[in-house]
């Protein structure tokens, strides 16, 4: 959230009065604002369809003709942000793709989540990619030693 404001920048930019958006702005920042953040399992890609599921809501999309077809794996997991763009979505940019050892893991976790209403999604997803960096940064480490609720590489 914006210091000051109590809400993100997008929901903010409608506060200052010399923002002036043009009619298709207003949409693309009320589209903007519809976005689905979520971890995601890859299913499959059929034409220029992009076939995935969202785990924290148990829901399939389709996300139609995506530029981004190449570099999944099926069962890949994978945070990303879905813009709605009429009856279609399209992957923001900015994909954070998981290994498939740490499925498990993020599958307990996901679990757990769902049956705690109090907490929320978004902290287990910066989480998540912090995992993700430190995986990146200690490649010698297997993933489970990462991918882990009591990590020592995380509380450095």
């Amino acid at each position: 959230t914006l210091s000051g404001f109590g809400q993100t920048p997008l929901n903010s930019c409608f506060m200052a009065r010399e923002l002036r958006f043009s009619e298709e702005e207003n949409q693309q920042i009320e589209a903007l604002k519809q976005n689905i953040h979520s971890l995601f399992q890859f299913i499959k890609i059929k034409d220029q369809d992009v076939y995935i599921k969202d785990l924290f809501k148990g829901r399939k999309i389709v996300v139609k003709k995506s530029p981004w077809i190449y570099g999944f794996e099926v069962d890949e997991f994978f945070e990303a942000r879905l813009i709605p763009a009429g009856e279609n979505y399209v992957f923001a940019r900015g994909l954070c793709f998981h290994p498939q050892s740490a499925s498990s893991y993020i599958l307990s976790e996901i679990k757990t989540h769902a049956n705690d209403p109090d907490m929320n999604p978004d902290h287990l997803m910066l989480r998540l990619i912090k995992m993700r960096y430190k995986f990146e940064q200690y490649k010698h480490l297997q993933p489970d030693m990462i991918y882990s609720n009591d990590s020592k590489v995380l509380s450095r």
